[in-house]
C-alpha cells in the first residue's frame, strides 16, 4: 500500500508536501486545483514500469497521456528539475540480500521502502539525476547519483561505494542483462533487487477510471473473473 506521495514542478505543484494516503483517501478541490495530478504521478510511474526509457508520458493507449517534459513540468520551465516521492508498505515481507561483495552472507525481508527520483531534460533527452530507497526496518539507504550507485547503513554508520552502473528508468532498473553479457557488476544485481520490489509495488495498482460504458441490465457469469477491471471500468459489475 502507497502511505504517502509528494511531487514537486509537477504540473501545477510547485510543491504538493507530503500527501497522505489511507485504506480510503478522497481529494476535495475547486476545478484544476491539482486533484487529478496527484493520482497522473502514480499512473506515469506504473505505465513505465517495464519500459527502457526513463518515464514514460503515454499515447493514446497507455493509463495517462501526459505528452512531453514541457507540457509536466510546473509552469513549462524546461529547466527545472522533476521530482517524484513515495513511502510504501509491502503486500507481504520482501527479501533483499544485502551481502555486500567479499562478506558475509545477510538477508533480510523488507516491509517497505521510500523512494525518490529526480529528472531533468538535457538537450531534449531526460536524464536520472539520482534516485534513492531507504528501508526503515533495515535503515539502509541506496543511492544512484551521478552514474555511481552508493549504499549506506545507517544503523552502523558504514557507507560503501559500489561500482559504476547504468539504468534505463527512473525508479532504477539496471541496463538489460543481455546487453552485458558476461560485464553485469555485482552493484547493479543488488540494485535489481529493489527495482524489483518497486515493479511488484505497482503490480498491484490497479487504476479505475471513470466508468464511461452504460451498465446492463443483466450480466452473464461464467464463474470466472477477468485479469483486471479494464482501463475505463468496462469489465466492473
Amino acid at each position: 500500500m502507497i502511505t504517502h506521495i509528494r511531487m514537486k514542478n509537477f504540473k501545477s505543484w510547485k510543491d504538493s508536501g507530503e500527501v497522505k494516503l489511507a485504506p480510503l483517501t478522497g481529494f476535495f478541490g475547486t476545478n484544476s486545483s491539482g486533484k487529478s495530478s496527484l493520482l497522473q504521478m502514480l499512473l506515469l510511474l506504473k505505465q513505465t514500469i517495464g519500459r527502457e526509457e526513463v518515464l514514460f508520458f503515454g499515447d493514446e493507449n497507455s493509463l495517462v497521456n501526459l505528452g512531453s517534459f514541457r507540457e509536466v513540468i510546473h509552469g513549462h520551465k524546461e529547466e527545472e528539475l522533476l521530482e517524484l516521492e513515495l513511502m510504501c508498505k509491502l503486500r507481504k515481507p520482501y527479501p533483499i540480500d544485502f551481502s555486500m561483495k567479499d562478506r558475509f552472507p545477510s538477508m533480510s525481508n523488507i516491509d517497505g521502502f521510500s523512494f525518490k527520483t529526480v529528472i531533468s531534460e538535457e538537450e531534449e533527452n531526460l536524464t536520472v539525476q539520482r534516485f534513492f530507497y531507504f528501508t526503515r526496518y533495515t535503515r539502509t539507504r541506496i543511492v544512484w547519483d551521478k552514474d555511481q550507485i552508493l549504499y549506506r547503513n545507517l544503523e552502523f554508520r558504514e557507507a560503501t561505494q559500489l561500482a559504476d552502473g547504468d539504468v534505463k528508468n527512473c525508479y532504477g532498473t539496471p541496463i538489460p542483462e543481455k546487453e552485458l553479457g558476461d560485464k553485469i557488476t555485482w552493484s547493479q544485481k543488488f540494485l535489481r533487487q529493489f527495482s524489483s520490489a518497486f515493479e511488484e509495488l505497482f503490480a498491484h495498482v490497479h487504476p479505475l477510471g471513470p466508468t464511461r460504458a452504460h451498465p446492463k441490465r443483466h450480466y452473464h457469469w461464467e464463474e470466472t473473473g477477468p485479469d483486471s477491471v479494464g482501463q475505463n471500468g468496462e469489465y466492473m459489475i
